[in-house]
């Protein structure tokens, strides 16, 4: 749909987009969701039935993103250690 101009104007834009339920063909477009650049971070995360979650394509947040993403996931009241699977 084109680019959303509105991101060039903010500082850091982190974003999390979490599935519950997905079909085999969004599943291959899942790692797809992972992106990052100058002041957008943006990842997905699946769910698992043994309540974890896992991100199929983890990018670690560069430096200027650690402090937004980990407020991501104190919002969420996830830990990365205890509720995320993450695949490299």
């Amino acid at each position: 749909n084109g680019a959303n101009k509105s991101l060039e104007k903010c500082n850091k834009f982190v974003g999390l987009e979490i599935f519950k339920e997905v079909d085999e063909v969004n599943l291959d477009k899942i790692p797809l969701f992972t992106i990052q650049g100058k002041n957008v971070y943006f990842t997905a995360l699946l769910y698992q039935d043994n309540k974890l979650f896992k991100c199929l394509n983890y990018e670690l947040p560069q430096e200027d993103f650690i402090d937004a993403y980990n407020k991501v996931f104190e919002i969420l009241k996830m830990d990365e250690e205890d509720d995320l699977n993450v695949e490299q």
